[in-house]
């Protein structure tokens, strides 16, 4: 399904696979010389990163090959519910405390690491499907939905981190969770770390995407 990947894009990619590698060897190297697997959830927060990439490879590959729309439009809903677990692993950075067995400053690099990698993840899936809606809507349209999936992506942080949702909670507490992603719309005053969060991510992560789109635009032109 990736081989309708241009050159620079599977480059990329094969960048972020080889600093996958880098960020797991950094905490196999620290359970090795603490014998403690302190930062082992990170690999499996890594893990759910990768899903967008694998969703909107798939949404991308299938809208190139024409084939079927339903299939194209259920990856790309899948890509949004699992979009908020890449820029997540940032929000990881509240564990970061000083520990014994190991000096301050690996810990540090250590989830930056993660921190910058799921940045990364996100910022290339959004890349993805930016170019697919980009050839079914004019540019403003489909940098407008960006903007909206950025803001999905900051609430998606908030029901994760501070209401400990997860994205495969909505198959089994799809009631639930639709009832506290309501609650803030209902009174936002009473939720007031709820909008402020929601507000502050997105202008982060849209933010963060425009200067990499930039970026990955620069060099195409090149």
């Amino acid at each position: 399904m990736l081989d309708f990947l241009d050159k620079r894009s599977a480059r990329q990619l094969a960048f972020l696979a080889l600093f996958t590698v880098y960020c797991v060897a950094l905490v196999g190297f620290r359970f090795v010389w603490t014998g403690k697997g302190t930062f082992g959830f990170l690999i499996w927060n890594l893990f759910l990163a990768w899903m967008p990439i694998l969703f909107s490879s798939l949404a991308q590959g299938l809208n190139k090959r024409s084939s079927s729309l339903l299939l194209t439009i259920a990856c790309s809903v899948a890509w949004l519910l699992f979009l908020p677990n890449a820029p997540y692993i940032l929000t990881d950075l509240v564990h970061l405390r000083p520990r014994a067995g190991v000096p301050y400053w690996y810990d540090i690099f250590l989830m930056a690491g993660f921190a910058f990698h799921g940045l990364a993840l996100g910022f290339f899936s959004m890349k993805q499907m930016h170019a697919m809606i980009s050839l079914r809507m004019r540019p403003l349209y489909a940098w407008g939905t960006m903007l909206m999936f950025s803001i999905g992506a900051a609430y998606g942080i908030y029901l994760g981190r501070v209401l400990r949702w997860n994205s495969w909670d909505i198959l089994q507490h799809p009631i639930q969770i639709a009832v506290d992603s309501l609650r803030p719309f209902v009174d936002p005053f009473a939720h007031k770390e709820a909008v402020v969060m929601t507000i502050v991510l997105s202008v982060f992560l849209f933010g963060g995407y425009l200067v990499t789109r930039a970026h990955f635009q620069e060099q195409r032109d090149r």
